[in-house]
């Protein structure tokens, strides 16, 4: 027999897990991409600059939730902080 719990995993339906608007907050980028500061990206970012994050980290750390926007632009603007390297290293970059 079926307790209460075990009928209630089978027939709750699934939540689809949505995903948290982000914001670059890196220098303009230029190339074949051209990638500009304060764009929001409301459902992930689009397929190329998805995989542009996953093989350069300064510019994925650099895409933050904008739940973090206040604290990000502090990091942002102290000298030696993980931030500011990733800023740094991404200007004048092209793609």
């Amino acid at each position: 027999m079926k307790t209460d719990d075990e009928t209630t995993k089978k027939t709750a339906p699934k939540k689809v897990a949505k995903k948290e608007t982000t914001i670059y907050i890196g220098p303009n980028i230029t190339g074949k991409k051209h990638i500009v500061s304060g764009t929001i990206y409301k459902n992930g970012l689009p397929g190329d600059l998805a995989e542009f994050a996953r093989t350069d980290a300064n510019f994925a750390a650099l895409v933050i939730p904008v739940s973090q926007l206040g604290k990000a632009w502090q990091e942002l603007n102290q000298e030696g902080s993980p931030l500011f390297a990733a800023y740094k290293s991404l200007q004048n970059k092209e793609v």
